[in-house]
């Protein structure tokens, strides 16, 4: 079953109660925290509380434990004993805490520190202790169901009191640490972020240079349990959790850290599952968990029962129904008789009854019951809806399952008689999307259980969600990782366009139309402003030179475990110990720079979605114009054709694209015969093309990788029929097409960094028949193209510049690139697949001089971003440039879309390597063409035809296209 809620956090409630308990060995149970600072063995009468622990630790009697520390308490405070009196008094407390007894502790602290106070000076270690039970025994309590507003001491007032009696006791060891942690932790819940996290850092260094593993796995993991989520610091985040794992099972820890393991085995497993897609990671790391908890003899059964809980999730999803009953059981039998928070009990009910539901409905509603009996039930209200609503969907209980979906929402509209919920600002707009989601599935299998149809219902709702999106991406476009946003509304949409698609009527055309255009105008918004950021940052040379040197480092900690003698242990540990600080300090680092460039930034990146109308795209067609855009989805795709003056959509249910659309490219790149897919794409639209001279393509997934002007259509190819241009989306076409109408050029820039007098100076560098091929090989037909060029439009424009050679460097090429109409780049380009924005154009530099490759001259995706160029067309006479990764649903990420963001309209690039002569070639009769009065769609088209006439093959004409207006 689908994880509705992924983002979820799965422990948030298992409370870190062991942050107050100390072991030496992992065979002990309970003994006191802070011995060697509380000098314990100094009280005389010590040996009681060891007699009432020993007897605790042995299950026996817990009010017989409580009577004779009790006792032991007053009988100290008659003799005048007061530090040992706060003492035994401190320990009960502790000891109802681990009996989730709360209240009780509370009230045994404020009555004994009342005492204390009125004998003797709190200067002491005990009150401290006092202080800090205190502090973390308030928190359980406004945790607990009704409790939220209890009455009790000021938590800031109290940390105030606990540092400033740390100072007064010169105490800078555990007990500083474990306070600032706890600080750190209230910070957070005061939703002041940025502290709390500079807090818990602070913590976690004390820790890491007192090698306390304890103090450091709570930092560790508080900061990342906390910290936002930008970008790429998942894997970050998830490479810390598994160093301290190491960290902690390398030497023989104390249960505090063991257990704590558990943790950080539990927030790996669960980021693997929600964030990598990894299942079987998941389940590994869930099963170390399960052993390691299986080995401690400590009451952990909270953790037990949210183990096993996922890991019976984990084997549903998997079908292994087996391991999922097994696991099933241990969890169930965990939260019906163990003691635990209403919190975690009811999620260990939550975590089975999603796990057999798809199994055993009736198992599942029974969970489902006794967890609507429970108080903690109210920390998942939404996600027991969800399951209760899908097993009355597979039930065929439609009726009811509608009712309870509705009764999340506060505003509601009538659509045919049916109640559909409306968007409430006062809401979570993703919960709202998921419960509208679930909506729109009870309605789809309503359809096919009653023969009826509900099309003004679903349209409504996926209307809506569509909405919930967009507002999404408008307003709050850190609130998930982009990728992650990007995939959850592709899984809207594969179900949602061919909705749409497949309906006949009409009246259902332009919520059809609205879908279509905006899916690609959020897509390309969201990741626009993603490498729109990254760029920003790596602009800024000091920044990212100490991102570059933070990274540095944590490759050469990881370098040094790679090549350290196992056998040495206490050498190993120490080298982790080094990895874990350059890990955390890079993830800080990197966090930092994230708040502030989203705090100086946010407003420039929040750039309105701008979803344009069929009838606003239609206005700045040509009458003899068409836009064709296509959406291709696993075993579906269809085309949106707008005329001037007429719009059509095709619809094709399954059919699978993307091998046949593989298949072409291949034999285009081949020479060999073509596929067909020509016949395909357009055999829906010839019958309405015949008054149509130009084709502007919005392309979609693998589609962006190769150029429709080869396909066969009819015998004969589109280029012999139309011009044709490309763009990303059909909003930004009609925005750079309303903005910037063609007009003849008036100048031009031509570059050519690396021809063949480049070669002069270094014997070993090679000559590139290809542009692209091998590195940043001489060229040599750049420098006779950027010279024909300007003996070309010398007499045709008023001003034409070239930069050749070594004045092609990057700072002279910045500098002059926002004067001209038109830039034309003759050299290689380079696709980078894992950093987009790294991607970019050689420049010149000097291949004699030692240097490394950050001298290296490139003109960058990054940097292109960052420029306001005023250039009409920009001509990227390299190989790739048209080409980057594509990931589902964003489009193609690559060195054209930095020039339209740039501020250039239009971009003339490649979609592979392109011979070097051949594009000479073609370039120079793209020239001849646009000075004889052709716009500059038709005057490449022109300059393909002479390419064919002359005989070139497929792949050294069809790879230049041109994307914009």
């Amino acid at each position: 079953m689908l994880n509705r809620f992924p983002g979820k956090a799965l422990l948030r409630g298992l409370s870190f109660f062991v942050f107050f308990l100390s072991f030496t060995s992992i065979y002990a149970q309970y003994r006191p925290f802070y011995m060697e600072e509380r000098r314990l063995e100094k009280y005389p009468a010590y040996e009681k509380f060891r007699q009432a622990i020993r007897l605790y630790n042995n299950e026996s009697d817990f009010e017989k434990v409580i009577k004779m520390l009790d006792s032991a308490a007053n009988a100290s405070l008659q003799a005048g004993q007061n530090e040992q009196y706060l003492f035994f008094r401190n320990e009960m407390a502790n000891l109802h805490k681990h009996q989730s007894h709360f209240l009780k502790a509370y009230e045994v602290l404020e009555k004994s520190m009342d005492t204390f106070r009125s004998n003797t000076d709190t200067v002491h270690i005990e009150y401290f202790v006092s202080q800090r039970l205190l502090g973390t025994t308030l928190n359980s309590i406004r945790d607990l169901p009704g409790k939220s507003d209890f009455k009790g001491r000021a938590q800031l007032e109290l940390f105030q009191s606990m540092f400033n009696l740390l100072e007064a006791l010169n105490e800078g060891g555990e007990p500083m640490r474990n306070t600032l942690v706890d600080y750190g932790l209230q910070l957070f819940r005061q939703g002041k972020q940025q502290k709390a996290i500079e807090t818990l850092y602070k913590a976690r260094t004390l820790a890491l240079e007192a090698n306390d593993l304890s103090s450091l796995a709570v930092a560790d993991y508080s900061v990342i349990s906390k910290m936002q989520s930008s970008f790429d610091l998942l894997n970050t985040q998830n490479e810390v959790l598994k160093n301290d794992i190491e960290l902690f099972e390398a030497k023989q820890a104390s249960i505090p850290v063991l257990l704590y393991n558990t943790y950080f085995l539990n927030k790996v497993s669960q980021n693997y599952y929600e964030h990598f897609n990894n299942l079987d990671q998941a389940v590994e790391y869930a099963r170390r968990a399960a052993k390691l908890l299986d080995t401690l003899k400590y009451p952990a059964h909270n953790i037990k029962a949210a183990t096993h809980g996922n890991l019976a999730k984990y084997y549903s999803e998997m079908g292994d129904t087996m391991k999922m009953w097994s696991h099933v059981k241990k969890a169930r039998q965990l939260v019906a008789t163990q003691p635990m928070s209403a919190y975690n009990r009811a999620f260990g009910y939550v975590l089975i009854s999603e796990a057999v539901q798809p199994y055993a409905l009736d198992t599942a509603m029974a969970y489902l019951q006794t967890l609507d009996t429970l108080p903690g039930k109210q920390f998942f209200e939404h996600k027991i809806t969800e399951i209760k609503a899908y097993a009355h969907l597979e039930q065929g209980q439609m009726a009811d399952a509608r009712e309870l979906i509705l009764s999340v929402f506060e505003e509601f509209e009538d659509v045919n008689g049916h109640k559909v919920p409306r968007i409430s600002e006062s809401k979570e707009l993703v919960d709202q999307y998921y419960f509208m989601n679930i909506l729109q599935d009870v309605y789809m299998a309503t359809e096919k259980q009653e023969q009826a149809k509900y099309n003004d219902v679903i349209v409504n709702l996926i209307d809506q969600q569509n909405t919930i999106f967009k507002k999404i991406m408008t307003e709050d476009i850190y609130g998930f990782e982009v990728t992650e946003l990007a995939s959850l509304y592709n899984n809207f949409l594969k179900e949602a366009l061919p909705y749409m698609f497949q309906l006949k009527d009409k009246k259902y055309l332009t919520g059809t139309m609205n879908l279509a255009l905006t899916s690609k105008a959020i897509h390309m918004n969201a990741l626009m402003a993603k490498n729109k950021y990254q760029a920003m940052l790596e602009n800024d040379t000091t920044l990212f030179s100490r991102i570059l040197n933070s990274s540095r480092q944590v490759q050469d900690s990881r370098n040094k475990i790679a090549s350290a003698n196992t056998k040495d242990e206490n050498k190993l540990h120490e080298l982790q110990m080094e990895l874990n600080s350059n890990l955390i300090d890079n993830l800080m680092l990197r966090y930092e720079i994230d708040e502030d460039y989203r705090n100086q930034e946010m407003e420039a990146f929040q750039q309105k979605i701008e979803v344009v109308s069929i009838t606003d795209v239609q206005s700045q067609l040509l009458e003899d114009e068409a836009l064709i855009e296509y959406y291709i989805l696993d075993d579906f795709w269809a085309q949106l054709l707008v005329l001037p003056d007429t719009v059509m959509r095709f619809y094709h249910k399954g059919e699978a694209l993307y091998d046949k659309i593989e298949a072409e490219r291949y034999a285009v790149l081949t020479g060999r015969k073509t596929t067909g897919i020509g016949e395909t794409l357009f055999k829906d639209l010839m019958p309405h093309l015949d008054k149509i001279k130009k084709l502007v393509i919005v392309p979609d997934a693998n589609l962006n990788y190769i150029p429709f002007e080869s396909f066969e259509v009819n015998g004969r190819m589109v280029i012999e029929d139309y011009a044709v241009s490309y763009s990303y989306s059909t909003a930004l076409w009609h925005n750079l097409r309303k903005e910037n109408k063609f007009s003849q050029p008036k100048s031009l820039l031509a570059i050519a960094p690396l021809f063949d007098e480049y070669n002069n100076k270094n014997d070993n560098l090679m000559v590139s028949s290809y542009r692209g091929e091998g590195g940043v090989e001489a060229l040599p037909h750049t420098l006779e193209e950027v010279r024909g060029i300007k003996g070309k439009v010398t007499g045709g424009l008023i001003n034409a510049k070239q930069l050749i050679g070594k004045k092609a460097t990057s700072d002279i090429v910045k500098e002059t690139l926002p004067d001209y109409d038109i830039l034309h780049f003759a050299t290689h380009g380079i696709v980078n697949a894992n950093y987009p924005e790294r991607s970019g154009l050689f420049l010149y530099r000097d291949s004699t001089s030692e240097t490394n490759n950050s001298n290296i001259e490139l003109l960058t995706l990054g940097e292109l971003f960052n420029m306001q160029l005023n250039a009409d067309l920009m001509v990227l006479s390299a190989c790739n440039t048209g080409r980057g990764d594509y990931l589902e649903g964003e489009g193609v990420m690559a060195l054209p879309r930095g020039g339209i963001l740039a501020g250039v309209p239009r971009v003339i690039a490649s979609l592979w390597k392109v011979h070097d002569e051949r594009t000479k070639d073609i370039m120079l009769s793209f020239y001849n063409y646009l000075l004889e009065g052709h716009t500059y769609r038709e005057a490449l088209r022109l300059a393909k035809l002479d390419a064919i006439q002359s005989g070139f093959l497929v792949k050294n004409w069809a790879g230049f296209v041109l994307i914009g207006a």
